[in-house]
């Protein structure tokens, strides 16, 4: 106790340097992660309109699941790719009749399970057709 007390103060700025370290260390891993969810989210608005643009896949939730969107974990990571999809002046792969039948909240919750499960591309061909495999999917 009493070495400690006769080195206070380089003990103390050797701790303080120990917390500095952590906490840049701590400020440094959440950059990065912020920066590699920003690159999946880009990565994934990217395959969509390349999709779009190859005439080979899909629009809407079927070139979503196709492009990766189901790998996303958070709603407002879905709604930034519908954001850089239009920002590439290609039309909004969720029309706002979506919504009459699924929450926002919900919708990638409901992607993850349309991932999961066999895609029939006729239960995208319209509205009608939409709201029966919403039926399908809050019947679970």
């Amino acid at each position: 106790l009493d070495w400690i007390l006769d080195n206070k103060e380089w003990v103390l700025s050797g701790v303080s340097g120990v917390g500095i370290a952590i906490i840049v260390f701590t400020i440094e891993i959440i950059y990065r992660s912020r920066n590699k969810k920003q690159e999946q989210i880009k990565g994934i608005a990217q395959r969509y309109v390349d999709n779009l643009n190859s005439r080979t896949r899909y629009p809407g939730i079927i070139g979503l699941i196709e492009s990766g969107v189901a790998q996303l974990s958070k709603n407002k990571h879905l709604i930034k790719v519908r954001e850089i999809i239009t920002q590439y002046s290609k039309p909004d792969p969720l029309p706002e009749w979506v919504f009459k039948y699924i929450k926002k909240k919900e919708l990638l919750k409901f992607i993850k399970w349309q991932a999961n499960n066999p895609i029939n591309h006729s239960d995208y061909f319209n509205e009608e057709d939409f709201a029966r495999l919403i039926e399908r999917y809050k019947a679970l």
